[in-house]
């Protein structure tokens, strides 16, 4: 977000969007296609837009620039996949739980 866009936001009392929020660029539209039409044959399941505008702006001081966002992206989805990070919420541990019903609500709350 530009330096003017947050001073705005700042003085109408909104809170500042985030980079992901801002238009891309006709050369990021070009490099968002070409990472996507790569992705598409791959079997990573459903990647959320936002992810690849992350990517896609992220490393845009790489060189050849396309090559390396599709590299850096394959290998976070590769780690995403193998450590089943999707599901790491899902997943219930018996400690946790334990941790949950005997110390947050006193130690956090009071209880």
């Amino acid at each position: 977000m530009s330096a003017q866009l947050a001073d705005e936001a700042k003085q109408n009392g909104d809170s500042p969007k985030p980079v992901e929020s801002e238009p891309l660029s006709e050369e990021e539209e070009g490099i968002l296609k070409k990472v996507k039409e790569y992705f598409e044959s791959k079997d990573y399941g459903e990647i959320p837009e936002v992810m690849y505008i992350k990517f896609v702006r992220g490393y845009w001081h790489e060189t050849p620039r396309v090559e390396k966002t599709i590299e850096i992206m394959e290998k976070a989805l590769v780690f995403r996949r193998d450590n089943e990070v999707d599901t790491l919420l899902e997943t219930k541990y018996d400690e946790a739980e334990k941790f949950r019903k005997e110390l947050w609500p006193y130690h956090i709350h009071g209880t």
